[in-house]
C-alpha cells in the first residue's frame, strides 16, 4: 500500500517510472483514493527493476566531459 501511495505522489514527476510500477502491480494508479486501497488477494506481475543504479565512474566521466568543454 505504501508503494502505491508513493507512486501516486511521484506520478506527475516520473510518469514513465510509475507506468512501469503500474505494469508490475497490474493495476493503474489513477489517484490518491485508489492508491490508498490495499491490493489484497491481487496477483502482481514478475518483478523488473524500475530504475538502474547510478555508477560512480559514469558520473565522474560525465563531470570530466563537462570540464573539457571550452568556455564561450
Amino acid at each position: 500500500s505504501a508503494f502505491r501511495l508513493l507512486a501516486a505522489w511521484i506520478k506527475p514527476i516520473l510518469p514513465a517510472t510509475v507506468a512501469s510500477a503500474e505494469e508490475f502491480l497490474a493495476k493503474p494508479i489513477a489517484d490518491f483514493s485508489v492508491a490508498t486501497t490495499p491490493l489484497l488477494g491481487h496477483r502482481i506481475n514478475a518483478f523488473t527493476p524500475l530504475l538502474g543504479r547510478i555508477d560512480r565512474k559514469q558520473v565522474e566521466a560525465m563531470v570530466a566531459a563537462v570540464h573539457r568543454i571550452p568556455a564561450t
